[in-house]
């Protein structure tokens, strides 16, 4: 006679694949059992269980159990799959698998890419479905039955009706117990999931009343879990669709039926669900809490759970989540825990810094940061180091040289652990330092100098990731902070003349000649000479047959620096040695040609430069113009900018390429088939008015004769904004898919490049009527021509200062032009003025309250505008001010002053 087990083996072979799809409605010992049955099907009977895992069922009580899976060694490519994905279906947290297999070589076999199509299926929720493929096969019916079914299920969006019943009779028709019902289970939480809970309650009812059917005995355990999910599924259905009083009655009804011992699952689960329903019913009645508190088997490390603690920690002003973590934290090093213990102490610390930036207005506790910085170190979790966010005001408050030391002394305390904590500092330090106000500028040079010392450590141990980051986050300092470079100026100039002589992980050399060029205008040329000396030497070491590039052209930048090659004039030799290095890499390397005419802009070659070099840089500048005049290339562009931003090497002929190059660029859009070049294409054009009088002068041709030849330019260009009119997604960088919308960014930079374009040739008013055309027939292009228009025509002769334009303007093209317009309050009339400043005024109420908004109301009053009417928006302003904690000091004593008007000032109609 057949055994429970058996029977359900049995029918699991049948429907293996509906089951693989919904196996989330397993307890564990059925999973067991499923697992075991795919790994016969799928090995085509030459895997079992039992040789892939050890493995055993813990705890009593099927809703209940646990199964605990050790793999064993694989033997296969099948052996592998099979473990990952049995892994995965008992880890239940849906991450994906990433593991190629193409099938078991074993006749009758099921083919891994069947079952994986069907757990694909079961992970899909309504939206996905949708967008399914309608051909798809499966070899067992139940499987075909569910795709089928789910098909119709996504294609009605009509309430529960005959559609819907026809469906639910086909399932009950089709599929087998009590996997029929699980299947209408299924569709009810998918309708939940998409917020359809009419639909949900219709699919929640039916899977009751079909597990309320007779079941062969091996399947009754299962179906009363199933008959408790469902009961409360059909609770969250009806306190949505009918409200919490609703809901409360059917659980509450369903509890008291039934006791603990009786239904362990259903009080489990529901019971938190009946006491929040029962109190948003009747918020105001006494009733008992009559929840379950469950114990977790207190020995396993699973049981510490995280999720109440993270909960609190959203809760800045709370101390609970510290109660919390601690809580688990404690027990945690109970068990003896190293890797969880360590994440608890990473996120423990991260809640007490967020609820120390929440206090910082009432309190200071330094006990409780020293604390989250110690747990921070003691975690070793650098993920959680790199996300923390940190204020000025926190940092302020907080940091120390007592703190900084604090953090050396703990880095160094033990060696097993001090590689992950030294990574661990270094995340602080460089999130600190970036925050630091000028006058913590001690604390920043305390800090720069550890990290300074990490570099020679790692780079010493051969660790060139640790050595890496730290120049990075030197760098990272001196970008933000670019008065902190002159604390250590010397110390970074060492660091990187050791480097230069060190034998250092590739990486290092790459970010320390990086870290070397942001310090280039904080080195004096004493030490600039210095570096420039080690470098060349350095590279005289490399040979560039070897394609060292990731540290050759970091090199060749810090080289070619305008500093450094001021720094190079004032000692001939020294500006030999660099012009021959340039040369050396650049001319042999195809690949760097490009790069090589970038370098040489401002360096006389001259004395370095004989028969045989200035024949291979013939062929280097022959390169770049082939390059350039391949317009269908992504790097078109940045050949076509190299022969121009270098003149005297490119000649004649090289900057006659480039403009044909561009043009022929721009003419690609006129088309429909816009070349990949043609969105950066604003970079060339907008290079020609700036180097204009060096081109003329390096080809000994008369400015009017350049201008000549871009007259090709100058009548395409024209030409271009009149098809951006009809497609601006001619604006949108080459991708894939294909971008649906232009990109606002080099929409603005072809028209701010277009206008320093026109101006150079005198052809403003033309462009400008083109522009204005374009950003009137093409919402798309408005708001960033706009914005180009205003940023590159203020405070010139050329713009319109027209107060009712102003008031057209968005925030962000009236704050970008600010500056710009200030300065063009003394050259006005004091009609003209007032009305001018009436818009700006204007501007600034309705779109700040912004900091510039403070040089408008300063201005106001400098040139005698002392009185100002309160009007609606200056309210508004008021009040958004009030809200603005930052603001709010520094500009409503002014605001003020100027709204205690008695005369008429006017900004404009409010309804403006």
């Amino acid at each position: 006679m057949p055994t429970n087990r058996m029977v359900r083996e049995e029918h699991f072979k049948r429907n293996s694949l509906a089951w693989a799809a919904l196996h989330h409605f397993l307890p564990s010992r059925l999973l067991q059992e499923l697992s075991g049955v795919l790994v016969d099907l799928v090995s085509g009977g030459t895997k079992t269980l039992d040789r892939l895992f050890e493995h055993q069922i813990l705890g009593a009580g099927e809703s209940t159990e646990s199964w605990a899976l050790k793999p064993r060694d694989a033997d296969g490519q099948i052996a592998e799959y099979l473990q990952r994905r049995i892994e995965w279906l008992a880890d239940a947290t849906d991450r994906e698998i990433f593991f190629e297999v193409k099938g078991s070589d074993r006749t009758g076999a099921l083919a891994p890419s069947v079952l994986e199509d069907a757990i694909q299926l079961g992970l899909a929720d309504i939206s996905v479905l949708h967008r399914r493929k309608k051909d798809s096969f499966f070899p067992q019916s139940s499987m075909m039955s569910l795709f089928e079914s789910l098909r119709l299920l996504t294609s009605s969006n009509e309430m529960p009706d005959e559609l819907h019943l026809s469906l639910v009779n086909r399932v009950l028709g089709e599929i087998e117990k009590p996997l029929s019902a699980v299947v209408l289970k299924h569709f009810g939480d998918l309708n939940a999931d998409a917020d359809e809970w009419h639909k949900a309650l219709f699919f929640y009812e039916c899977s009751l009343q079909a597990m309320s059917e007779p079941v062969h005995h091996a399947w009754k355990g299962f179906v009363e879990i199933c008959k408790s999910s469902a009961v409360q599924s059909c609770a969250a259905a009806i306190r949505t669709t009918k409200g919490a009083g609703a809901a409360s009655l059917l659980l509450s009804s369903q509890l008291d039926t039934v006791g603990l011992s009786g239904n362990a699952h259903l009080h489990l689960n529901a019971s938190n669900d009946a006491y929040v329903a029962s109190y948003l019913a009747s918020p105001d009645a006494s009733f008992h809490d009559r929840r379950v508190t469950l114990q977790l088997a207190p020995m396993l490390l699973q049981s510490r759970n995280l999720e109440l603690a993270l909960t609190a920690s959203e809760d800045t002003l709370s101390l609970d989540s510290q109660r919390l973590f601690w809580s688990a934290l404690r027990r945690q090093i109970a068990l003896g825990s190293a890797n969880q213990s360590r994440r608890t102490k990473a996120l423990f610390a991260r809640s007490i810094f967020n609820q120390l930036q929440s206090s910082l207005l009432r309190d200071r506790n330094p006990d409780a940061f020293a604390l989250a910085v110690r747990l921070s170190l003691e975690s070793g979790q650098l993920r959680v180091a790199k996300q923390l966010q940190w204020s000025e005001e926190i940092v302020d408050a907080y940091l120390t040289v007592e703190v900084i030391s604090a953090v050396v002394e703990q880095v160094a305390k033990f060696d097993g652990s001090k590689k992950e904590r030294s990574r661990v500092a270094m995340e602080l330090f460089g999130g600190w330092t970036v925050r630091l106000s000028d006058r913590q500028s001690h604390l920043a040079a305390y800090i720069q100098r550890q990290l300074i010392a990490a570099v020679i450590q790692s780079a010493e141990a051969r660790g060139g990731s640790d050595a890496k980051r730290a120049l990075e986050l030197l760098g990272a300092i001196a970008d933000a902070h670019p008065e902190f470079r002159d604390h250590v100026a010397a110390d970074i100039a060492a660091l990187v003349v050791k480097i230069l002589r060190m034998k250092v992980n590739w990486t290092v050399l790459q970010s320390g000649m990086q870290l070397a060029l942001l310090y280039t205008d904080s080195f004096g040329d004493e030490t600039l000479a210095s570096l420039a000396t080690e470098t060349v030497a350095f590279m005289a070491k490399v040979d560039p047959s070897k394609e060292m590039w990731p540290i050759v052209r970091p090199s060749l930048d810090f080289l070619s620096a305008p500093a450094v090659k001021r720094a190079s004039l004032r000692a001939s030799e020294l500006e030999e040695q660099v012009s021959s290095t340039i040369l050396r890499f650049g001319l042999n390397q195809e690949t760097e040609h490009t790069r090589l005419l970038f370098h040489l802009q401002d360096l006389d070659v001259s004395t370095v430069l004989d028969d045989k070099l200035l024949q291979q840089l013939s062929v280097v500048v022959d390169d770049v113009r082939s390059n350039a005049r391949r317009i269908n290339a992504s790097n078109a562009v940045d050949n076509i900018r190299a022969l121009l931003v270098a003149p005297a090497i490119a000649g004649r002929d090289g900057v006659l390429d480039a403009i044909d190059a561009l043009e022929r660029i721009m003419r690609s859009a006129l088309d429909g088939t816009s070349r990949v070049s043609f969105p950066y294409a604003y970079a060339a054009l907008d290079m020609i008015a700036p180097l204009s009088v060096k081109i003329a002068a390096a080809l000994s041709i008369e400015p009017i004769e350049l201008q000549a030849w871009l007259q090709p330019v100058a009548e395409t260009l024209p030409k271009v904004w009149g098809r951006a009119i009809s497609d601006p997604l001619i604006f949108t960088q080459f991708s894939l898919p294909p971008s649906t919308t232009p990109d606002p960014t080099i929409i603005h930079n072809w028209a701010f490049a277009s206008i320093g374009f026109a101006i150079w040739l005198d052809r403003l008013p033309a462009i400008l009527e083109t522009l204005e055309e374009a950003a009137l027939l093409s919402p798309d292009l408005n708001a960033p021509i706009a914005m180009a228009c205003a940023t590159r025509l203020a405070a010139t002769p050329w713009e319109n200062l027209q107060p009712k334009a102003i008031r057209a303007e968005d925030a962000n093209t009236f704050y970008a032009t600010l500056g710009k317009r200030l300065v063009q309050i003394g050259k006005l009339s004091e009609e003209k003025r007032n009305d001018f400043i009436g818009a700006l005024l204007d501007q600034c109420f309705r779109h700040g309250p912004n900091g510039l908004d403070l040089a408008v109301f300063l201005a106001a009053i400098e040139v005698g505008v002392t009185n100002l009417r309160v009007h609606q928006r200056y309210g508004n302003y008021v009040k958004r001010l009030e809200n603005n904690r930052l603001l709010r000091a520094a500009i409503k004593p002014l605001v003020l002053e100027l709204a205690a008007s008695k005369a008429d000032l006017l900004l404009g109609d409010v309804t403006t």
